[in-house]
């Protein structure tokens, strides 16, 4: 029983790893995309412009792949204009808790009672040590 325990709870760690870095990944991944597709264009101009370029063939236009980068950022200027509705304002209902009258009179009668005094109880018990003057002989 006990080879279960630590191969489960070694299982367990394991699995929370991948899936810590899996998540991880896939976040860093979506919110560095824009920067990163802009450093390969600033790095390595040519094979930006041979991988992507869209107007190969319309050399005049002088594109050198801006067209490209212009659709990863209007991309991305888009997911963060629509904001992602969580919460249906609709749905939600609002409850009120209304006090009536003898909850009222209940809670008075409540404060205006004498409360029984608190005793007060020590259950602290020390050992007594007792003070010598002297060392112990030996």
């Amino acid at each position: 029983m006990v080879a279960f325990k630590k191969a489960s709870s070694h299982y367990f760690c394991k699995m929370k790893y991948l899936v810590s870095m899996s998540l991880l990944i896939m976040v860093l991944s979506n919110s560095l995309k824009t920067t990163l597709v802009y450093t390969w264009y600033f790095t390595d101009i040519n094979s930006f412009i041979e991988q992507l370029c869209e107007n190969k063939e319309k050399p005049d236009l002088q594109c050198n792949g801006k067209c490209h980068l212009k659709k990863v950022s209007e991309s991305q200027s888009n997911e963060k204009r629509t904001p992602a509705s969580i919460i249906d304002l609709k749905e939600i209902l609002f409850f009120t808790n209304a006090i009536e009258e003898n909850n009222i009179l209940n809670l008075v009668d409540l404060v205006n009672t004498k409360k029984q005094p608190f005793i007060y109880s020590n259950l602290y018990k020390s050992l007594e040590v007792s003070l010598r003057d002297h060392p112990p002989r030996i």
